[in-house]
């Protein structure tokens, strides 16, 4: 998560510090020195941020492919956004498909993660690939602790909405930090009671509001 990263970031330029401090005493500090104090800091960020150095790891596999390492791209109308896999650009590009087919221009949407209680990511891409739907939320980023706080605008916003495309995949994420902590269930509620089930792509759930009718296929 974004602000995880940036907090760590920080922290880069610590070896490089306590090798200063070493030199300060007239001396200078060892090889062995110099590799202790990186070891110690890897360390600290591998306890704080578990995903940083995995992270880090798979963008210096990537750095050492000869092959071109490119992105599959989805494209909606005039829009385009990669997506990863091309099996990914598959399962949204049928979901938006379904989407455009079914809603009508000016109607709103709410893009967010399935479990609502954390709201840690959402993919905001998707209103760029629907400008024929009108965000339903002040949140079209998500960041934990914020759209999930207690007495947040989420439940109002969600109960504006025609739609919601929700994602599953952003319910499994789990570091030692806060945006564990679950919020309130109320949005949840809310989900449950007012919309339909349209459809389901991969991870990717399709609502649509229960006042339009029984959901169509």
């Amino acid at each position: 998560m974004a602000f995880a990263v940036r907090d760590v970031s920080r922290r880069r330029h610590l070896p490089v510090t306590l090798c200063s401090i070493a030199r300060r005493s007239g001396k200078p500090a060892p090889a062995w020195f110099a590799l202790g104090a990186t070891c110690t800091v890897a360390t600290l960020v591998g306890v704080i941020a578990p995903l940083l150095p995995q992270n880090t790891l798979a963008a210096f596999r990537e750095s050492l492919q000869t092959a071109p390492v490119g992105s599959e791209f989805l494209h909606q109308g005039q829009r385009s956004f990669p997506v990863g896999s091309p099996e990914r650009a598959v399962s949204i590009g049928r979901m938006l498909d379904k989407l455009d087919r079914l809603s009508k221009p000016g109607e709103r949407l709410f893009v967010g993660p399935a479990d609502l209680r954390r709201t840690n990511c959402c993919d905001t891409f998707i209103y760029h690939l629907m400008p024929k739907l009108r965000p339903a939320t002040y949140f079209l980023e998500m960041n934990p602790m914020s759209a999930n706080r207690d007495g947040s605008r989420l439940v109002s916003d969600i109960a504006s909405a025609d739609w919601l495309v929700l994602n599953r995949e952003w319910d499994v994420m789990n570091e030692p930090n806060r945006s564990s902590e679950y919020g309130s269930n109320a949005p949840n509620v809310l989900v449950q009671k007012e919309f339909d089930l349209c459809g389901a792509f991969r991870g990717y759930l399709l609502f649509q509001r229960r006042s339009q009718g029984a959901p169509e296929s």
